[in-house]
């Protein structure tokens, strides 16, 4: 899974159509979890953010519904058309891998 750290590599995402995006940060054991889940499955499309990484940090400041739609961690929400169009946070992350593994448009190459 790819960290997203820099501000033009989301807007070339967004030209990608739809993916998904995972949210963590480092201290949160159940992102650790989610994450070794994902990376297991070897999904296409799904990149991560993570929000302790000095790196992302103007990342976080560009891509406003981070700070109005995260929560709770971790945190995985489906981008389609450069819209935020379903999220999974906390418990609910479970449900997005399921969601994940039977769309085939994420999974995809």
């Amino acid at each position: 899974m790819k960290e997203l750290t820099k501000f033009e590599h989301w807007k070339e995402l967004l030209n990608f159509g739809e993916f998904a995006i995972f949210i963590s940060k480092s201290s949160c054991d159940s992102c650790k979890e989610i994450e070794k889940k994902i990376e297991d499955f070897e999904y296409k499309n799904i990149f991560k953010i993570s929000l302790d990484n000095y790196g992302s940090f103007n990342l976080r400041k560009e891509i406003n519904w981070i700070r109005k739609e995260v929560e709770i961690l971790p945190f995985i929400g489906i981008i389609s058309r450069e819209v935020l169009v379903k999220k999974f946070q906390g418990n609910e992350v479970q449900k997005a891998l399921t969601f994940l593994h039977s769309n085939r448009a994420l999974d995809s190459e």
